[in-house]
């Protein structure tokens, strides 16, 4: 009797641990690569390295057409995403979901939708 308790209860365990811990975790891996934000005014382009830095390019249509880049440093927590602008001692975070080849972000007001390359 002991021991179907001891099994019974290591199971009630493994089941509450895969129903309360990180599923939705994501993963340097998941997101590593190139992604393109398609606007209606130009492009927005983010490469995410393995080694937590990103290089982000924005390019607008406007005339004259005008490109700006930025490299720095992110984090990943459960998630969300944490993007760094230390030269404007700021940090963005969104809620990020995973759909095919498409990372959606969400920071409650917006979101943005990127798309692997």
């Amino acid at each position: 009797m002991k021991r179907i308790c001891t099994l019974l209860l290591v199971a009630v365990m493994v089941l509450c641990m895969s129903a309360c811990g990180g599923g939705n975790d994501i993963t340097v891996d998941q997101v590593a690569g190139t992604w393109v934000r398609t606007m209606s005014d130009g492009t927005d382009t983010i490469t995410f390295n393995t080694d937590m830095t990103y290089d982000k390019v924005i390019a607008l249509t406007s005339s004259p057409p005008v490109t700006t880049t930025t490299s720095d440093t992110y984090s990943l927590s459960g998630d969300t995403i944490s993007i760094n602008y230390s030269d404007y001692g700021t940090v963005s975070e969104y809620t990020v979901t995973f759909s095919g080849n498409k990372m959606i972000w969400d920071n409650g007001n917006s979101t943005m939708e990127y798309v692997r390359q």
